[in-house]
């Protein structure tokens, strides 16, 4: 179940980048949307859940 403090996206992407996310997120052991959110919050300086 999804915190009433956070939300859920759809996103489309190519299959390429698909792939490569994939492979990222096996390699460091994580879900795909893990990796993604990762990315995100590296982009945007976030060190929590804040």
């Amino acid at each position: 179940m999804i915190k009433k403090e956070n939300t859920r996206i759809n996103v489309t992407i190519s299959k390429k980048i698909h792939e490569m996310l994939v492979k990222e997120a096996e390699y460091e052991d994580r879900s795909v949307s893990n990796l993604v959110l990762q990315i995100i919050k590296k982009h945007y300086n976030i060190k929590n859940d804040d």
